[in-house]
């Protein structure tokens, strides 16, 4: 089963971060990145979800950036070199948790800044490890963040961005604007914007569902 569309509350994972997209009124056009020869599972999703806004179905790449490359070049198409002044937001629906208080408030800071992302403080121990788990050295975690999603870009920056570097970026999109000194805002907004990844993290959705 994917994870996408897997169900909680009677509702696949996805469902919830679109809901909260749409409900903020503040997109166009929104994009549902799929898993390649998924695309008939995706359409029976949105078909039986009846959102009040069109979504444009995307197949995804082997990875995230080859994705998120597919989806620039899709919203370029349709933007007719008309870039300047557009926003696009990249959000990970294994962050089902994602609120319109924090699209509001990186709507805000991309008024001053290129590249806007959610993450928190780092307040665990770090330690570097080798192959064997053993620990060789602390690491200082006075200055590190987890970055999370939803991230929010300058369109016309990020599509120059993603033309010019022709290699994939490992982690996220503001590995771009860093490696060519763009500055980028992060945004502690809380520790509840978990991400589904292990199976106890679903269990933790559902208590932050109230179910």
């Amino acid at each position: 089963e994917l994870k996408q569309l897997k169900k909680v509350k009677n509702k696949p994972l996805i469902y919830f971060s679109l809901k909260i997209f749409i409900k903020t009124r503040f997109f166009d056009k929104i994009l549902l990145v799929y898993p390649v020869k998924e695309k008939n599972l995706f359409q029976k999703f949105l078909k039986k979800s009846r959102f009040n806004h069109h979504i444009d179905l995307i197949p995804g790449g082997i990875e995230r950036s080859d994705s998120v490359k597919k989806s620039i070049l899709y919203i370029d198409s349709i933007l007719k070199n008309n870039q300047k002044d557009h926003i696009v937001f990249i959000h990970d629906c294994a962050r089902p948790l994602v609120k319109k208080s924090y699209i509001n408030e990186m709507f805000k800071n991309l008024k001053h800044y290129p590249a806007v992302s959610l993450g928190y403080k780092i307040t665990d121990a770090l330690k570097l490890v080798n192959q064997k788990k053993e620990m060789i050295k602390d690491v200082d975690r006075d200055h590190l963040w987890a970055v999370t999603t939803p991230q929010a870009f300058h369109f016309d920056l990020l599509f120059s961005l993603i033309n010019f570097n022709h290699q994939n970026f490992k982690y996220d999109e503001t590995s771009l604007f860093l490696s060519e000194n763009y500055p980028a805002k992060i945004l502690d907004l809380g520790r509840y914007n978990i991400k589904i990844t292990y199976p106890e993290d679903w269990k933790i959705f559902k208590k932050l569902l109230g179910e």
